[in-house]
């Protein structure tokens, strides 16, 4: 038995040092790619920036508990942010096998595996999101309460609300525990992280209630749109993939299957893998798919089941016990472990081979890089207005500061005439995906806005459609000139591609390139003007040439 313990925990250690390994190993490969570029680079700026701007540590939106854990990580950059949800991932692993031990589960290491090759689970872990923070909360206060350490449980729970709004669903299973064990004193405790926040916020927002007065979400419900009801539920494969959703399954109906047998449904026991485990999994993906069902401030996006990915992990262990019990009981136990060794193996290889990466936000990072890199080069001393976050992080702006604070474009007064809420010389950045929804801004009023001079277009390397319309990045500057106006959508984007094309052709012709960069020192203008006025060029002779 001793031996047993000890082989273990080396199999315990080598598991979750190898697949954190993994992480590291694919946070590098990603390179510049970030697998979240809007929330998660709002929520790393939020961290790093705190520490300059003390408010931001009771942001709402950025979720005051996870923001005060991660700043230490945010300093040394979004890779910090990535470890520090490798460590939560390391934690997570840490109390999965301690529930396992005290529900009699054997394998625990395999429910970590299942934490790993969960598609939405494994993508978390490399962003700068929220849920696994929670993730991590909710399997605490589990073997807390396991442990019937309700005091402390409870505490921890309290806070779980500064780190998710899941909290809201998930804390009154764990109050309807409490209340059927009769520990009625506990639920008090719930108010613990609520009353500290409410005295630590009112300094900034001059308000007790903050907390529900001045909620993030309510202003959401007309903006994301809605879909089908059942949209998660079809969505299994991408949230815990198939072989963990079908012993998730197996899971429920053997713990079903057994209660009734024993004529014991509300046993203790039972009401541990109800209440703690399996209610809290059903009812954020209830109330998440009657959100995005109704259109209430949801974007249906499946990164919120990443919140319930261990619960489920758990149940799915249940499931490969009792499938052992069933039918590999005579199995020598190392044969069972070498069987399951090969199991995890082929699910972990088999998610990071088929991990999918939505194509759209590579080419929308690598725009907004380039869109970056020019501003860097050409107009760093200039204020800029933007929205999308992923700009303001390649470009090293302070997104909290009057130059470059991505709330001031979001407040505009006046959205039918952009230039009027700018200085001369100022600069707007216009990207079909943010400034469109978020900023309220559409393509058409910036062009029609006779203030505002574009200086320049950027698109993604492959056309892709963001919102039911191609996305594309267009910079303008106010002037106090009036400009032409006129809108006309099609020509002026395939004019633009056009010219393009020709760059890159010029680009990838080395001959051509060296002549340009000459031109450009002879004209004393930049490379890139260069390049355009090299591109239209060559489209005017092409007309000409076409028209005799």
């Amino acid at each position: 038995m001793i031996k047993n313990a000890g082989v273990n925990r080396v199999l315990n250690l080598l598991i979750v040092t190898c697949l954190s390994f993994i992480f590291v190993g694919y946070a590098y490969f990603l390179g510049e790619n970030i697998l979240d570029p809007g929330d998660g680079i709002k929520h790393f700026q939020i961290a790093k920036y705190s520490w300059y701007y003390p408010s931001l540590l009771v942001h709402h939106w950025g979720k005051p508990l996870f923001t005060i854990l991660s700043s230490p990580f945010a300093q040394f950059g979004f890779n910090g942010m990535i470890f520090f949800n490798i460590l939560l991932f390391v934690v997570c692993g840490v109390f999965i096998l301690k529930i396992a031990q005290q529900l009699s589960l054997k394998y625990g290491w395999l429910a970590i595996v299942f934490c790993f090759s969960s598609p939405v689970f494994f993508k978390l872990v490399l962003s700068g999101l929220t849920e696994v923070l929670f993730a991590v909360i909710i399997i605490i206060a589990l073997h807390l309460f396991l442990k019937r350490n309700f005091l402390w449980g409870c505490i921890l729970l309290s806070f779980s609300i500064f780190a998710r709004p899941e909290s809201y669903i998930v804390i009154p299973w764990f109050i309807l525990y409490l209340l059927i064990e009769k520990e009625f004193k506990y639920v008090f405790f719930l108010l613990t992280g609520p009353i500290i926040y409410s005295i630590g916020g009112y300094f900034y927002y001059n308000d007790i209630f903050w907390i529900i007065t001045s909620r993030p979400y309510s202003a959401a419900r007309s903006t994301y749109g809605s879909g089908d009801l059942f949209h998660f539920i079809q969505n299994y494969k991408n949230i815990a993939g198939t072989v963990v959703s079908l012993l998730f399954l197996g899971g429920i109906l053997f713990r079903l299957s057994i209660s009734i047998k024993s004529k014991q449904v509300f046993s203790k026991t039972n009401l541990k893998w109800i209440l703690l485990i399996l209610f809290p999994i059903v009812s954020i993906i209830g109330v998440h798919s009657i959100y995005w069902w109704q259109g209430w401030g949801s974007l249906g996006l499946l990164r919120v089941t990443g919140t319930i990915v261990p619960l489920i992990a758990l149940i799915a262990l249940l499931a490969i016990n009792e499938l052992q019990e069933l039918f590999l009981k005579a199995w020598n136990e190392k044969y069972v472990v070498i069987s399951l060794i090969s199991l995890g193996l082929i699910l972990t290889i088999t998610t990071v081979q088929n991990l999918i990466v939505d194509q759209r936000m590579i080419l929308s990072e690598h725009c907004l890089l380039d869109v970056a890199s020019w501003y860097k080069k050409n107009y760093s001393k200039k204020k800029i207005y933007y929205m999308a976050p992923y700009f303001a992080y390649q470009a090293n702006l302070d997104p909290f500061s009057d130059k470059s604070n991505e709330g001031h474009m979001k407040k505009f007064k006046d959205k039918e005439s952009p230039s009027n809420n700018m200085e001369i010389g100022e600069l707007i950045l216009w990207e079909g995906q943010f400034s469109e929804i978020e900023g309220k801004l559409s393509k058409k009023t910036m062009f029609n806005d006779g203030k505002l001079k574009l200086l320049k277009s950027f698109y993604p390397e492959k056309t892709f459609k963001v919102w039911g319309k191609e996305y594309e990045v267009h910079v303008f500057q106010k002037t106090d000139e009036e400009q032409k106006k006129g809108y006309v959508e099609n020509k002026d984007v395939e004019a633009q591609n056009e010219i393009n094309e020709i760059i890159e052709r010029i680009k990838q012709n080395e001959e051509w390139f060296s002549k340009v960069n000459l031109d450009a020192k002879k004209r004393g203008v930049s490379v890139d003007e260069m390049l355009e006025i090299s591109a239209k060029y060559v489209i005017r002779n092409r007309a000409k040439k076409a028209s005799y």
